[in-house]
């Protein structure tokens, strides 16, 4: 079973070509004073549209204030045809092609003439009109809306939607939340966004569908505060790299390259003109011959990770001595020119403690920590732990000594301080511990503390449109999304590693592959242009569909020879005084 639908058209060898005209209504009701002179359908901003122009029946039937009183904006607009065929086809046998709002009318008055013109849009002028803000947020099995929030989904890759769906004015979705909460998924926005805001203007499809085409992507930092409802919805498909148009009152939702496929057809030189093999009346092609490759390179935020650190003295060490009192602030006035000695424990990430006069051999070596990450030996500094205590939150910064070599350790549990512009610690105590200063002279003392430390290496996605290593001339665009994309890790050197208690580690390295795959396919430039006039008025065809050519007829646009291109519909006007369809066609590489 599919939903494909077969037509079939009977040869016809005639020369004349009927004209095509289709019905208006007029807030419901069939009027034959507005004849359409055109239809067009577009993806955003723009939608679809229709010009109308009023024909009275006699110069004697201009009633300027009775036109101003039927022809009024905000009216709703129906135009197509009456067909013999019965719901659900077509409702009241009427198959509608366009249905709208009128919002705006150009009248000109002349002493022998007069024209009027309306300008109609399809159900997106009133989208536009919608603002997101606020929240609406469950509780228990009630809801309030807060006006006064931001509008963002997952702030800084935080969940924060309700865990069950909730049903709310007839319908059932997801909501905010400010306890236990999951992740929103793409998906799950935009059905929130529709739900709460154009349930009673349009019909979308329903969440199912919605995860199956978005692949559950999970919305990253999303912020739609102040946007329009389109706006909003135009960023939820940004980030998973999907399309949507609105076809009359319904909210359609496609991948790019992969909607339907319909056909552009052409006879072969010389044979006689059959309108069931040829819809092309003419054609223009617009192709550069500069060949480029965009090369997008999406980067998160840097790499994180949770390790366990063995620090060294940090003092020279010509400057020690065994007088206790020495290294007391209170007993000795040039404390400060002594002041590390003995208190200052680092990790020599930079190598600036090296020497003979030193404790230290090389700088520390991030490799294994860092995964085999690139990095260069620069200071850096110690942050908190990733992974929790008993009470859910993070141990900190947790320094243990030893007073055995290593052999046994303990949490250290006098005053230090962390070291600002290093990766280190200093022992805080006005006088140095008894157990500490007498395992210093031994030689014995070891301290270790576990943390996290930044690397040198985001989370990074390159995607490109065509080759790179060729001839084309490769155009890198480097977009930074710190704040979208985390990469917290606890390493299997913490002493915290696969503790049970948990940690706050995340790898969005998916999320920001199908990020980047998604920029590309949101952001792809054309190869070719065509400009395409088709025979009489066609209504069947649509932004987002493949265009393929006949293999019994001429393949004009050159279509069927493309392996690494797919041609696509971008605009469709219907002109009915021309009596002819224009279609804007764009060729792109084939990287869906």
């Amino acid at each position: 079973m599919n939903n494909s639908v077969d037509v079939i058209i009977n040869d016809s060898n005639q020369l004349a070509y009927s004209a095509c005209r289709y019905a208006v209504l007029l807030d419901g009701a069939p009027v034959d004073f507005l004849e359409v002179l055109s239809i067009s359908r577009s993806g955003p901003p723009d939608f679809g549209s229709a010009e109308l122009a009023f024909i009275p029946k006699q110069p004697c039937d201009i009633n300027l204030l009775a036109i101003d009183y039927y022809l009024r904006p905000w009216q709703k607009i129906n135009i197509g045809l009456y067909v013999e065929t019965n719901p659900p086809l077509a409702a009241n046998g009427f198959y509608s092609v366009f249905e709208g709002y009128i919002v705006k009318t150009e009248s000109s008055i002349l002493s022998d003439n007069f024209s009027m013109r309306l300008f109609a849009r399809d159900i997106s002028c009133k989208l536009q009109k919608i603002t997101v803000c606020g929240r609406r947020v469950s509780k228990g099995s009630s809801t309030v809306f807060i006006d006064s929030l931001e509008t963002i989904f997952n702030p800084d890759g935080r969940g924060n939607a309700s865990i069950q769906q909730i049903w709310h004015n007839g319908k059932c979705y997801k909501m905010f939340t400010a306890r236990q909460a999951d992740r929103w998924t793409i998906a799950q926005a935009i059905d929130y966004l529709l739900s709460e805001y154009a349930g009673q203007y349009i019909i979308w499809p329903d969440i199912e569908h919605l995860e199956n085409l978005t692949g559950g992507t999970i919305a990253a930092d999303l912020d739609v505060t102040g946007t329009s409802l389109l706006t909003a919805i135009d960023r939820c498909c940004h980030q998973c790299g999907i399309e949507f148009d609105l076809h009359n009152n319904e909210l359609v939702f496609y991948k790019k390259g992969f909607g339907r496929t319909v056909e552009l057809d052409c006879q072969r030189t010389g044979e006689s003109l059959n309108i069931a093999k040829t819809n092309i009346a003419s054609v223009k092609s617009f192709r550069t011959a500069e060949q480029i490759t965009h090369r997008y390179i999406c980067q998160g935020d840097y790499k994180i990770y949770e390790a366990t650190f063995n620090l060294i003295g940090g003092w020279q060490k010509s400057l020690e001595s065994t007088d206790y009192d020495r290294y007391n602030p209170a007993f000795n006035p040039n404390f400060q020119e002594i002041k590390d000695v003995y208190r200052k424990w680092v990790l020599n990430e930079a190598g600036d403690y090296i020497g003979s006069d030193y404790y230290g051999d090389e700088p520390f070596d991030f490799s294994t920590i860092f995964e085999g990450g690139a990095y260069i030996a620069s200071n850096r500094r110690f942050y908190p732990c990733l992974s929790f205590d008993a009470a859910g939150k993070s141990v900190g910064y947790f320094l243990e000594v030893s007073y055995n070599e290593g052999q046994s350790w303990q949490r250290y549990l006098r005053p230090f301080e962390l070291l600002q512009n290093e990766c280190g610690i200093w022992l805080a105590d006005e006088q140095l511990d008894a157990d500490v200063w007498f395992s210093l002279l031994k030689g014995i003392i070891r301290f270790r503390i576990t943390a996290t430390v930044i690397s040198d290496e985001r989370l990074q996605a390159v995607i490109a449109d065509g080759p790179i290593a060729g001839v084309n001339d490769v155009i890198d665009k480097i977009i930074t999304l710190p704040r979208r994309f985390k990469y917290r890790k606890v390493s299997p050197q913490s002493i915290f590693y696969g503790n049970s208690t948990g940690a706050d580690h995340s790898d969005d390295a998916g999320d920001i592959a199908e990020f980047a795959r998604g920029i590309l396919q949101k952001s792809a430039m054309p190869v070719e242009k065509i400009d395409a006039q088709l025979i009489g008025i066609q209504g069947f065809y649509q932004p987002g569909d493949v265009v393929k050519s006949s293999p019994a007829g001429r393949d004009i646009l050159n279509l069927n020879g493309l392996h690494d291109e797919i041609c696509l519909i971008e605009q469709v006007k219907m002109d009915f005084q021309k009596q002819c369809t224009n279609i804007q066609l764009a060729k792109y590489r084939l990287f869906f």
